[in-house]
C-alpha cells in the first residue's frame, strides 16, 4: 500500500500517508506544508505576525510554553526569549519597570491584546488569582483526611490553612513524643 497523496509512491505509514506527509500533517496541520510560518523583522513585526486579531482576544498562534503562554525570540541568537504578552506590552507601552510583571485581565495565557494586559507585582498577581477563584487551594473543601473546612474547623497559618482536628491530633502526638523523649 502506498501513500494516499498524488504522485507519492512511498509506502504508507500512518493514516494512509507516508512518513514524510504524516509528519508534515502532524507538525503543521497540512500534509503539503514544508515549514512553519516564519516572520522576520523587528520584534513588533514578528510579534503581530503570529497574532490572530479576529476575535475579542488577540490570540498568539506561534510557539507556546507548557503553561500556554506564547514565546518568541528577542532578536539575535543569544538574546533570549520573551513571553508574547510581555512583548505586546513592550511594543505598545514601552519597557516593563523593574519589579513589575505583565498580568492578564482576561486570564487567557495566549492573549496579547494590550487592553487585556496590566502591570502589577507578584502579590497583585496572586491576589488577582485568589479573587477570581483560580487558586488550587481555594477549590479544596476538605483536608487530606476528609475533614470539612468550616469556620470552626479551620486554622489559618503562615503557610495556608489547616484542619483543626488534624492539627490537634498532630500536637497530641508531638507532645507525647516529647514527654517520652524526656523520660
Amino acid at each position: 500500500m502506498t501513500c494516499s497523496e498524488k504522485e507519492c509512491q512511498k509506502p504508507a505509514h500512518t493514516r494512509g500517508w507516508c512518513r514524510m506527509h504524516y509528519i508534515r500533517w502532524y507538525r503543521h496541520g497540512d500534509p503539503h506544508a514544508t515549514t512553519k510560518k516564519i516572520v522576520r523583522g523587528t520584534l513588533a513585526e514578528r510579534l503581530w505576525g503570529h497574532v490572530d486579531k479576529s476575535g475579542p482576544h488577540w490570540l498568539w498562534t506561534g510557539n507556546v510554553n507548557r503553561k500556554g503562554y506564547g514565546t518568541l525570540g528577542r532578536g539575535k541568537r543569544g538574546d533570549g526569549k520573551v513571553l508574547a504578552h510581555v512583548a505586546a506590552w513592550e511594543v505598545t507601552y514601552g519597557p516593563v519597570p523593574e519589579g513589575l510583571f505583565v498580568l492578564h485581565h482576561c486570564d487567557i495565557p495566549a492573549c496579547t491584546r494590550p487592553s487585556c494586559l496590566f502591570l502589577g507585582t507578584l502579590a497583585d498577581n496572586n491576589q488577582d488569582m485568589c479573587n477570581k477563584g483560580r487558586s488550587a487551594n481555594q477549590q479544596k473543601t476538605h483536608c487530606p483526611y476528609g475533614h470539612e473546612y468550616t469556620l470552626e474547623n479551620t486554622l489559618h497559618k503562615k503557610h495556608g490553612r489547616q484542619c483543626r482536628v488534624c492539627n490537634n491530633a498532630y500536637e497530641r502526638r508531638r507532645r507525647a513524643a516529647k514527654r517520652a523523649a524526656s523520660v
